[in-house]
Order: structure tokens, then C-alpha cells, then sequence
């Protein structure tokens, strides 16, 4: 598998960046267009930079710091903040989530607080703070089965 080492991305290209194998940040970082890894994001020597997207981002996995994007699909995610349109994943750990649109995922754990507006659809979900919380302002927080796909529990 290729490993593509991305300092900074500004120039606009393509209507999507496609990045063969890994994407490693090497820095906070950004890009004009919408990005598809086909290896996962994550940062150089375990570091956590953050990322920001004008567009989609597709990957296997993502660690980051901070990602800021309209929308999300990913197998897992592990980051300190995430704000996006849409997120559909497997496994999101994160510190703070915030959905303009749907969380759809297997499980979700965050720190402080989950905040989608129309709805969440999971198989758990759980914050590991004291008074952590989780809402759907316009939707319902809906807990499906294991064998049902959270995607199909949208409202």
C-alpha cells in the first residue's frame, strides 16, 4: 500500500482528491475539494493534526485531532472534535460530536456531549464523562438491534 505524506493541499484541482493508500498529516490541514482515501487518515508519529474539508471525506479509518467536513463515511473514527453535515460510520470515539444532519453509526462513545439535529441511529451510545449527554434536536436518539444496519434507522 502507498503512504502519501500531506503537508498542505490549497490548489484547486479536481472536483475530488483521490489519495491512494494512507493519507499521513504532518500538520493541521485543509482541502478545497472533497477527498476519498482509500487507506485510512491519520497523523505522522501518532500525532493528531487537524482537518478540515470543503466536501466529503471517504476513508477506512481516521484519527485526527479536530475534523471539521459536510459529511463523513468511514469505518472508524477516533478524534477530539468532530462537526460535520452527515456521519456514517462503524465505531466513532471521539471528544465532542456535532452533526448538522444524522449520526448513523455501530457504536458511538464521546467525552462531553453528541449533538446531531435530525436524529442518531446506533447499536450504543455512551459518554464517558459524569454529565456527559447526548441529544437529536429535531429527530430521536434510536438504539437498533445488532443485526440491523444503523443507516436503515434513520427517521
Amino acid at each position: 500500500m502507498e503512504t502519501v505524506i500531506w503537508k498542505s493541499h490549497t490548489a484547486q484541482e479536481d472536483a475530488m482528491k483521490i489519495i491512494k493508500g494512507d493519507l499521513v498529516l504532518e500538520e493541521d490541514t485543509r482541502f478545497t475539494e472533497r477527498i476519498a482515501v482509500e487507506g485510512s487518515i491519520l497523523g505522522k508519529d501518532g500525532k493528531r493534526f487537524s482537518l478540515t474539508v470543503d466536501g466529503d471525506i471517504t476513508a477506512r479509518d481516521i484519527t485526527a485531532g479536530d475534523i471539521t467536513t459536510w459529511n463523513i463515511t468511514a469505518g472508524n473514527i477516533s478524534a477530539w472534535n468532530i462537526s460535520a453535515w452527515n456521519i456514517t460510520v462503524r465505531d466513532i470515539t471521539a471528544r465532542d460530536i456535532t452533526s448538522q444532519g444524522h449520526i448513523s453509526s455501530r457504536n458511538i462513545s464521546y467525552y462531553a456531549f453528541c449533538v446531531a439535529y435530525s436524529g442518531i441511529a446506533c447499536h450504543s451510545i455512551a459518554g464517558r464523562r459524569k454529565n456527559s449527554f447526548h441529544k437529536a434536536l429535531d429527530g430521536e436518539v434510536r438504539i437498533v438491534k445488532e443485526g440491523e444496519a444503523a443507516a436503515e434507522a434513520q427517521a
